[in-house]
């Protein structure tokens, strides 16, 4: 049976509580003020998102579960809407605003536990005040929805806020988004995803947009998350706020990847910008029995650099690890790295312990340029496979590894200051490139970094690592010692050992064989947005960072 609002009923509630399962309600064109509680498996039609409106009454019902939200599909319903627009609300319940986070989770359509909502060909609006689709279950009861051609936005009335809001928030549920374009406010004070997946999720995001704020980010907290994700050909670009300034903010990656999670990230396009401190950012689990599960393949990434910082200091870029900072394209890190203070201080990079547990991430196929560090793993020594990468161009480095051993084969490395650099501040470091290939860099193939007491030593082949140079040990905390040499094509096997104590001091031989082409079965080494300061320790520049997931609250959510 089809249900007309409003030749048939004056409402669209009122044409609801009339339907049976299994029937549609059709609603013609107009503004309709009123908030729906679906409770039946039926379909609500409009007449195209351009000329249907469903609009929150200024003031709303708060349901059985104590949420609030003008469209809430309950009961173990499952509905299907497609063209309509939910305008924004102009004024939400005063428990959804205020001095800190709400005390309830606040959307503009909410999804409960049991019940499933398939969304398409609308749009949805939403604020610093509400959530766009908060698809809510809980652990005995997940909920459902699956996102067609729908497009989440923020009304251009709206500014950034510092309370943390989401295009899409999961929480013990599953959710499918396609062929979506989601547009999340810049990061300020709180932060605002396109996507933010809390535990218990399963998702599969593919040939989306999502843009501003973090576009994708999963909880981070030391407890198991169970979120698995599946982010397949999207176009994602996070946008932040001002870095150093007066109300410094940044987005802190492009997707940020919980400890214990289990992602497959594959075939996307993932643009840096303004205030955008990494690529893909991934938590490294330190529980063997919970480890970080990821595939990161055939991705194009660029533009995350330490120049597009607003109001940086000057000379805070560069390659100096101990000293500078250097933006990765995709990071890994432990959570105890995560989970320090959120001011970064000067000596960040020798405090803490390096991690040993084994994860199974594997980072291959993907182009990387235009970055100040293509690919940087810190303290994860056992986590990860790094081959088969082009990176290119970078400001700083192609590959940077440190505190602990780490092999990355078969990688091609091209442009850029340095091709690779081992970084020894917090335990000694050895890296080794098989069937790597560097070339074009304007200073040197590699590069050694180190604080007394720790060693570092780096070269394509593990035969190089036997001839170690000798270094300038140097106590001056404001001397550097560099020795260059430009390379202008690919290097055959080289090594360096770094024993300074306080200095950065780079020195290299030149062996006359080639790597050997055999690859080794060794594995890659042995929540956008929170207020900081001035980073004195770039080795850590996005790694501290990552912790706002560990410090932020999420709508009544404490994390």
């Amino acid at each position: 049976m089809v249900l007309t609002v409003p030749t048939n009923y004056p409402t669209i509630q009122s044409a609801i509580n009339a339907a049976s399962a299994g029937d549609t309600v059709q609603v013609l064109a107009g503004n309709y003020t009123e908030q729906l509680f679906l409770t039946k498996s039926i379909t609500l039609v409009g007449s195209g998102a351009a000329s249907t409106f469903i609009s929150q009454p200024k003031t709303i019902v708060r349901d059985s579960s104590g949420n609030y939200w003008p469209v809430n599909v309950l009961d173990g319903s499952t509905v299907s809407i497609s063209g309509f627009t939910f305008p924004a609300p102009l004024q939400a319940d005063p428990k959804c605003v205020g001095p800190s986070p709400p005390a309830v989770p606040c959307g503009t359509i909410g999804v409960q536990g049991g019940s499933t909502l398939n969304l398409t060909s609308s749009v949805v609006e939403y604020t610093s005040m509400s959530n766009g689709l908060f698809i809510a279950g809980n652990p005995n009861s997940i909920a459902h929805a699956v996102v067609t051609n729908v497009t989440f936005e923020l009304p251009s009335a709206v500014i950034a806020s510092p309370y943390t809001y989401d295009g899409i928030y999961v929480v013990y549920g599953t959710a499918q988004v396609s062929d979506s374009t989601i547009v999340s406010q810049p990061t300020l004070g709180g932060d605002s995803d396109g996507i933010f997946l809390d535990a218990g999720s399963t998702v599969s995001f593919s040939h989306n947009v999502i843009s501003g704020g973090v576009p994708i980010a999963a909880r981070y907290d030391s407890g198991p998350n169970i979120i698995t994700a599946e982010i397949i050909s999207n176009t994602l670009r996070p946008t932040g706020l001002s870095h150093f300034g007066g109300t410094p903010s940044a987005a802190l990656g492009t997707i940020i990847i919980a400890p214990g999670s289990d992602f497959n990230i594959t075939g996307n396009t993932i643009m840096g910008g303004t205030n955008v401190l990494s690529g893909i950012n991934i938590a490294a689990n330190n529980d063997p029995y919970s480890p970080t599960t990821a595939s990161i393949v055939n991705n194009t990434i660029s533009d995350i650099l330490c120049t597009n910082l607003d109001d940086r200091p000057a000379g805070i870029c560069g390659p100096d690890a101990f000293s500078q900072d250097q933006l990765p394209g995709i990071l890994v890190s432990p959570p105890s790295f995560q989970t320090a203070s959120v001011h970064f201080q000067p000596g960040f990079a020798s405090s803490g312990t390096p991690e040993d547990v084994h994860n199974a991430i594997s980072i291959t196929g993907n182009h990387i340029s235009e970055t100040d560090s293509g690919i940087l793993l810190t303290g994860v020594q056992n986590c990860c496979e790094v081959s088969d990468n082009v990176i290119s161009n970078s400001t700083d480095y192609g590959i940077a590894a440190a505190n602990g051993n780490f092999a990355f084969p078969n990688n091609s490395i091209s442009g850029g200051a340095y091709g690779a650099t081992a970084i020894a501040g917090l335990a000694n470091a050895t890296v080794t490139l098989p069937g790597s290939e560097i070339q074009g860099t304007t200073i040197s193939s590699l590069y050694p970094q180190s604080q007394s007491p720790y060693v570092a030593r780096i070269a394509l082949n593990e035969t190089g690592l036997t001839s170690t140079t000798t270094t300038t040990s140097v106590a001056a905390t404001t001397t550097t010692v560099v020795t260059t040499t430009t390379t202008s094509t690919p290097v055959t096997a080289t090594t360096a050992t770094l024993t300074s104590s306080s200095v950065h001091s780079m020195t290299a031989t030149t062996s006359s064989t080639t790597s050997s082409a055999t690859t080794p079965s060794t594995t890659g080494g042995g929540i956008p947005e929170f207020p900081f300061q001035l980073l004195a320790t770039s080795i850590l520049v996005v790694l501290v960072g990552v912790s706002y997931l560990a410090v932020r609250r999420r709508t009544g959510k404490t994390i």
